[in-house]
C-alpha cells in the first residue's frame, strides 16, 4: 500500500510539473478592499486603476516565458492574482486632479498596506500547481490619484511595486522551468 501511495504522490508531482505547460491564461486581477475601508468612497472607476495596471504588468511579465492564452486547453496555465488591502486615500484637491474627467478620481486609492495573492492552477481542471503570497508595507506615497497613474511621476511607489510583483512571477517561472539534473540528463 505504501509503494502505491508512493507512486501516486509522484505522478501527482509530476503533474504539477511546470515544465509541461506551453501557455498562460492570465485572468483579471481581482481587488479586496481593506476591512475597514468605507467602500462608497472607492467607485468601481477607482478600485479598477490599480488592477489594470497589475495585469498589463504580469502580462508583460510572463508573455515571454508562456505565451499568453485565451482560453482554457490542455498544457495551459491560468494565472489568478489579487491586490488586497485597498484603501482610501485622502480628497484630491481640484486643483491636483486631472484635467480629464474620465482621468480624474475624487479620491487617491491606498496602497501603502497591500499584498497581492496569486496561484497558477491547470486551466482545464483548476488543480492548483503554485501559489504566491507577498505583502510589503509601501508606506506614505503609495498612492493612485488617477486613472492613467502610469504617466505620472507622484505615483511611481505605486507602479514601481506593481511592476516589481510582476517582475517576481517572472522570477518564480523561470526558476521553475530551470530543469534538475535529471531532467536534463533525459
Amino acid at each position: 500500500i505504501l509503494q502505491a501511495t508512493q507512486a501516486a504522490q509522484a505522478h501527482a508531482d509530476e503533474q504539477k510539473n511546470l515544465h509541461q505547460y506551453i501557455a498562460i491564461i492570465v485572468d483579471p486581477v481581482e481587488v479586496y478592499l481593506a476591512s475597514d475601508a468605507d467602500e462608497s468612497k472607492l467607485p468601481d472607476k477607482a478600485r479598477g486603476v490599480g488592477a489594470r495596471y497589475f495585469h498589463k504588468a504580469l502580462i508583460g511579465a510572463v508573455s515571454s516565458a508562456f505565451p499568453v492564452a485565451d482560453q482554457p486547453g490542455p498544457l495551459v496555465l491560468r494565472l489568478r492574482s489579487a491586490i488586497i488591502g485597498v484603501d482610501v486615500g485622502g480628497e484630491i484637491p481640484p486643483a491636483e486632479r486631472s484635467s480629464d474627467p474620465d482621468d480624474a478620481l475624487d479620491r487617491a486609492v491606498n496602497i501603502g498596506k497591500v499584498g497581492v495573492e496569486m496561484e497558477l492552477v491547470d486551466s482545464e481542471s483548476g488543480e492548483q500547481i503554485a501559489a504566491m503570497v507577498d505583502r510589503q508595507n509601501l508606506g506614505e506615497g503609495a498612492e493612485i490619484g488617477a486613472v492613467h497613474f502610469g504617466r505620472q511621476e507622484k505615483y511611481a511607489a505605486a507602479r514601481e511595486a506593481f511592476d516589481g510583483w510582476a517582475h517576481r512571477v517572472r522570477i518564480f517561472l523561470d526558476s521553475a522551468h530551470e530543469l534538475s539534473g535529471d531532467d536534463a540528463k533525459r
